[in-house]
């Protein structure tokens, strides 16, 4: 039953809100509205107000507005055009159109008496309600909810050195206080910025705290390129390479270092130094900078060990106590942690798939520095440059026993079977990273009150969203047509009634978020310009509007029928991938 309730309300939200789209204009347009319909077939609820009948009918996969003089501006002929009233024969003895009739009630209020550009307008504002419904949901949303009460404050957990945050001067643990003259106390905020920043812009100007200095900085973003799994589509953004999660103090050991001779090891996680716990990578170096160097250093430590050589996964931890000399007898005398042989080990390899390539190349304990020549340490941007563009080989920088090697390396594709999706294809590294792959070697970042400036958050985070999805939708299309992307992912209305109860089970935020996916793709389905969807509708008035006149009915009638027949193929294809999507998931593939 929830199912089903949450189906009906997620139609009846997107279609109606299409519809009103079209409606609208059409009132605002002085075209006659005979019907506006919610849902197809036999009415289940009636009512003329005005001049106009609401509906709303038993089959509820759409809806439609019927206009005054629809089916000549489609190339039919209206039934209603072939009555011919005495009244409207002219003198000559010939029949008069009753649109040009100066008895007709409704002169000049058919769809096809107006302009292209009004009709343009008409088609045009179905979709385009669509693309404003996210606006109309989505910061009532995030203004209101509990879930948004708190946010990441603008603490920064971790840089990357190879990028435009590090490179200023910016470093781990910093607080943003200002950019740009604006306060800052979340990382939202940062994004923001970040993401608005055009390359004709000037740096960003950012203050930070820093213990108890106040420190100013010029920042200016970097955009990077990713590819988008699954679909291969290239999506470009702006960052400045700082995470908001603070990096585990995991360690990555120089093999020729005192720390290692004494019986550190690469992974061991830093607990202690003598007496002060040590919570985040970032915290060693002044722990160290801190210690007398005249007098013995304890370690605490936490180490991994298999429990059964079957089940690599399965691990125990236990704490060590490891005594090191005086840092002054240290092999290296360096006040900074790397040259002490100590890096943090989060884009070192932890695990290796035995069947791919990687296995072949590379080692548990290597630590991947660089990709096709440029640097970063965290492990997002490091796997992100390697499965960007994945057909293209790429040369990795690999950091092992303490020296620098450079190797080709070579994604392979590899298919993924999906209950929902059907087949995928994707391309695997093959190893972990252990960031990405041990949960807690990532520190949560700090949390703040996110009460200030509620609303412009509310509305950033809308943006934000809608620009994804619409981005997406965009790729996932193009991604069809270029044959990046299986068509066996169109899903029709068995698959949208699973989602719309599995979602509606997983909380309200889940089911808000599917209606806003919808309701854009709905929107660029539309507004592609084949015959029988708004933008086929759209094509037609550009042409008229280019040309200055009416394509002939017999066109039009010809390229309409044309794409009713594959709009009519593309639903029977669409089910017949819910057919076979639900199989997969109640088989329990």
């Amino acid at each position: 039953m929830l199912a089903l309730v949450a189906f009906l309300v997620l139609l009846g939200v997107i279609v109606t809100i299409h519809e009103f789209g079209h409606f609208i204009v059409a009132k605002l347009s002085n075209v006659k509205v005979h019907i506006f319909s919610i849902g197809f077939g036999q009415a289940v609820f009636s009512k003329v107000i005005g001049e106009t009948e609401y509906r709303i009918a038993w089959i509820p996969l759409g809806g439609y507005v019927r206009l005054h003089g629809m089916e000549k501006e489609f190339g039919e002929t209206d039934s209603q055009d072939t009555i011919v009233d005495e009244e409207l024969i002219d003198p000559n003895g010939r029949a008069q159109d009753p649109a040009q009739s100066t008895d007709d009630p409704d002169q000049g209020r058919s769809l096809s008496d107006k302009s292209p550009l009004t009709k343009i307008l008409i088609f045009f504002a179905g979709p385009l309600m669509n693309l404003i419904l996210p606006f109309l949901v989505l910061p009532p949303f995030y203004y209101f909810s509990q879930k948004y009460d708190q946010e990441m404050s603008s603490h920064i957990g971790a840089l990357d050195e190879g990028l435009p945050g590090y490179q200023a001067g910016l470093r781990d643990g910093d607080q943003v206080l200002e950019i740009n003259g604006e306060q800052v106390y979340a990382f939202w905020q940062i994004a923001k910025w970040v993401k608005q920043d055009e390359s004709k812009d000037p740096p960003l100007k950012i203050k930070v705290k820093r213990g108890e200095e106040i420190l100013s900085f010029e920042v200016k973003p970097k955009e990077i390129q990713e590819t988008e799994k699954f679909i291969s589509a290239k999506i470009s953004h702006k960052v400045i390479g700082f995470q908001p999660f603070a990096l585990a103090p995991d360690l990555w050991i120089n093999q020729n270092s005192t720390l290692a001779q004494y019986g550190v090891q690469s992974f061991d996680r830093l607990l202690q130094i003598n007496e002060h716990k040590v919570a985040r990578f970032f915290e060693i170096d002044p722990i160290l900078k801190k210690l007398d160097p005249t007098k013995p250093v304890t370690l605490i430590v936490e180490r991994l060990s298999g429990i059964d050589p079957k089940f690599d996964f399965l691990q125990n931890a236990h704490q060590l106590s490891i005594t090191l000399p005086p840092i002054q007898d240290w092999q290296v005398k360096a006040q900074d942690v790397v040259a002490q042989g100590i890096r943090q080990a989060g884009n070192c390899i932890v695990s290796l798939h035995p069947h791919f390539v990687a296995s072949e190349k590379l080692k548990i304990g290597d630590c991947i520095v660089a990709v096709d020549g440029v640097r970063n340490q965290l492990a997002s941007f490091i796997a992100s440059r390697i499965q960007h563009e994945p057909e293209k080989a790429k040369k990795l920088t690999v950091l092992r026993d303490g020296q620098e090697i450079e190797m080709d390396f070579q994604l392979k594709a590899q298919t993924l079977h999906n209950a929902l999706a059907g087949e995928l294809t994707y391309w695997p590294l093959g190893f972990q990273l252990l960031s990405l792959a041990r949960p807690d070697s990532r520190i949560d970042a700090i949390m703040v009150d996110n009460h200030e400036n509620r609303l412009s958050f509310a509305w950033w985070k809308t943006v934000d969203q809608v620009q994804s999805e619409v981005s997406r939708s965009i790729m996932t299309l193009g991604g069809m047509f270029q044959g990046n992307v299986s068509p066996t992912q169109l899903g029709g209305p068995v698959t949208i009634f699973y989602l719309a109860g599995e979602n509606a089970k997983a909380g309200f935020d889940r089911f808000l978020m599917l209606m806003v996916m919808l309701s854009i793709g709905i929107a660029i389905l539309n507004l592609m310009p084949i015959p029988g969807l708004d933008g086929g509708h759209i094509l037609f008035a550009s042409i008229e509007l280019l040309i200055r006149k009416p394509l002939p009915a017999q066109v039009k009638m010809t390229i309409q029928s044309v794409g009713v027949l594959l709009l009519f193929g593309l639903i029977l294809f669409a089910l017949g991938n819910d057919i076979m999507r639900m199989f997969r998931v109640f088989k329990g593939e």
